[in-house]
């Protein structure tokens, strides 16, 4: 058996490169476009654009998630080991730029390890009337997402759980690290009301356990659904 010896800290500006880096180590993960093979000359324009939007997450981690949510990070020796990104309640005020950066990095999540299976009883079916089916029904799919969240006042939105090839989120060690990892936030007196989204079936397990309830579930391409869920721990019990 695995074990993790880690440290469990809240992420500040100086961990910005390091926790871009590592949430987007396998950016194009998911073909939100569903553009197919690669064309010539693709690969050094996909670089190009790799680059620039690395900058741009990083911006939004700078600006919205460490100024108004919150970015906590699991660490051993090798380095980074997981994270977990919450943001702020409506992240729409901060732009229609959020839909985008929100857009392309929902995508982009690991989920290598994402088995699949229908999403848990009681959630309800959630597929936008306009680009479903279509190249663009994660950008329409995007707003939805938010807005299905939002709905429930939660004060944070947990919207990505990032783990290293290392761990397992079906083991007990890893459930054991996801559960590390939401704890200081689901504890804190400083919020009681949560929303979460996960395209991995291993964590909305962890997160039902946690307390959290199914409310929806939405495809943002042809390959990958969203689920939605909301806690309420007005007495903090976590």
């Amino acid at each position: 058996m695995t074990e993790y010896l880690r440290s469990l800290r809240k992420a500040g500006i100086v961990d910005v490169n390091a926790a871009a880096q590592f949430m987007r180590r396998d950016a194009g993960g998911i073909d939100l476009n569903d553009r197919g093979a690669m064309r010539e000359g693709d690969e050094e324009l996909d670089e190009e654009l790799a680059e620039s939007q690395g900058a741009a997450f990083r911006l939004f981690l700078s600006h919205v998630v460490l100024e108004h949510g919150e970015l906590w990070l699991s660490e051993d020796e090798m380095g980074i080991q997981a994270a977990a990104l919450w943001l702020p309640c409506q992240p729409q005020q901060f732009g229609a730029e959020i839909n985008q950066v929100f857009a392309r990095e929902l995508g982009q999540q690991r989920v290598g390890r994402v088995r699949t299976r229908v999403m848990p009883s009681g959630s309800n079916s959630a597929v936008s009337s306009n680009g479903a089916g279509t190249d663009n029904q994660a950008h329409v799919a995007i707003p939805e997402l938010l807005n299905i969240a939002n709905a429930t006042a939660p004060d944070l939105i947990l919207s990505d759980v990032a783990l290293s090839d290392e761990v397992d989120p079906t083991s007990q060690d890893g459930i054991d690290l996801v559960q590390d990892l939401l704890r200081p936030v689901l504890a804190s007196p400083v919020y009681s009301r949560f929303a979460a989204l996960s395209l991995d079936p291993a964590i909305v397990d962890v997160l039902q356990g946690l307390g959290f309830r199914s409310i929806a579930t939405v495809p943002i391409s042809a390959a990958a659904v969203v689920w939605v869920g909301s806690a309420d721990f007005a007495i903090h019990q976590v």
